[in-house]
């Protein structure tokens, strides 16, 4: 999973976590668009552009990081998959 391999670059290469995290998700990403697979949770049937539902989600988990001043790696995850898709 992603989490760990970031761990394991992080360990490795004495990269930060965050860093690691975004390379992995990054490689995921472009190992996946070369082998025309499909990522879960990207694409909709009926919202073509951008799924309003996620707008709001996105805005509530950014509130509660910052509510309990913790950055949440899988936030970051979903953040990075975001972004590079």
């Amino acid at each position: 999973n992603l989490l760990s391999t970031a761990s394991i670059l992080q360990n490795e290469n004495g990269v930060a976590f965050e860093d690691a995290l975004k390379d992995a998700v990054r490689g995921f990403v472009e190992e996946s668009k070369r082998e025309r697979r499909r990522i879960a949770g990207f694409g909709h049937l009926v919202f073509k552009a951008y799924d309003p539902r996620a707008r709001v989600l996105k805005r509530v988990a950014l509130e509660a990081e910052e509510l309990f001043e913790r950055r949440e790696p899988l936030l970051l995850v979903a953040l990075e998959l975001e972004r590079c898709v």
